[in-house]
């Protein structure tokens, strides 16, 4: 009987020792890619379906608006002041730190100069970071990058 309680004893005190061996907590790195996120936000962004490219970005690329002011905003300034249209884009690299990424696309533009409505069609190179936000990858900011960045391509609007 001495045995017995000396036995329990024994592997209640080693059960004690264990501990739960739960995998080290790091970053939460979203299922989805960084380019999935890029991707649908100028998909967005070329069918003008802002209500859309909102739900890929930060509310700090979004200036701190609301969905609703952010897509007032964007065809204010983008469709009614410029004519603005995106008819292309390639993604061209990603790279992932973490729960930073940047990618970088090139995106064929096209839109109106303010002081004499002439048609100004463009090859940019614009680079995004995005964060992992509530385990989702948002565009935070962008940037043009590359050469094509000040060479526009006019054309006539007629």
């Amino acid at each position: 009987m001495k045995k017995l309680f000396i036995l329990i004893v024994v592997l209640l005190g080693l059960s004690a020792c264990v501990t739960s061996t739960k995998p080290m907590s790091g970053p939460k790195i979203p299922r989805t890619s960084p380019i999935h996120t890029v991707s649908g936000y100028l998909d967005a962004l070329k069918g003008k379906n802002f209500n859309k490219a909102y739900s890929y970005i930060s509310i700090l690329y979004a200036g701190n608006l609301d969905e609703e002011s952010y897509v007032l905003n964007m065809k204010k300034t983008l469709i009614d002041k410029s004519n603005w249209n995106l008819s292309n884009y390639q993604i061209e690299s990603v790279q992932i730190f973490g729960e930073q990424a940047y990618v970088t696309a090139q995106l064929d533009v096209s839109y109106k100069l303010p002081k004499n409505d002439e048609l100004v069609n463009k090859t940019i190179e614009v680079q995004y970071v995005l964060s992992s936000i509530d385990n989702k990858w948002k565009i935070n900011s962008d940037d043009l990058v590359g050469k094509d960045s000040g060479t526009p391509k006019s054309g006539n609007s007629s």
